[in-house]
């Protein structure tokens, strides 16, 4: 090998090494090495999930409010659901490689949003579709 390659060589691995010293050391990655941070972070990630699950999800889609009030406005409120938030939960689930869950829901949402071709915005809490 020549003295030019060597050098060369060298070169790029003295770049690379200075590159990741100073990656290691950047506060994002201290912080991602952190496993009180991780801890912190899954605990939250499980906390919400379960909430979803045991507050939001119904047999119908994830309701808009957490609180069960019947009010009626142009606005989503009260304990209605949107195809919105199916949309999402279905995003989620689909990332989640919960291929069941996935299609369950997805039958479920289509059995309730959809209404003559198109995937209805609002339902009720009594499944009324509102169409307009």
């Amino acid at each position: 090998m020549s003295k030019f390659k060597v050098i060369k060589q060298l070169k790029i691995l003295v770049i690379s090494l200075f590159s990741l010293i100073i990656l290691l050391n950047c506060p994002e990655v201290k912080a991602i090495k952190n496993s009180t941070f991780l801890k912190e972070r899954q605990k939250a990630y499980l906390n919400s999930k379960k909430f979803i699950e045991n507050n939001m999800l119904s047999s119908t889609g994830i309701y808009t409010n957490y609180l069960n009030k019947s009010i009626v406005s142009q606005e989503a409120s009260g304990h209605q659901y949107l195809s919105e938030s199916a949309g999402f939960y279905l995003l989620y689930l689909a990332n989640s490689s919960s291929k069941n869950k996935f299609q369950n829901f997805y039958n479920t949402t289509k059995e309730n949003f959809y209404y003559k071709g198109i995937f209805v915005y609002r339902l009720a809490a009594n499944n009324e579709k509102n169409i307009k």
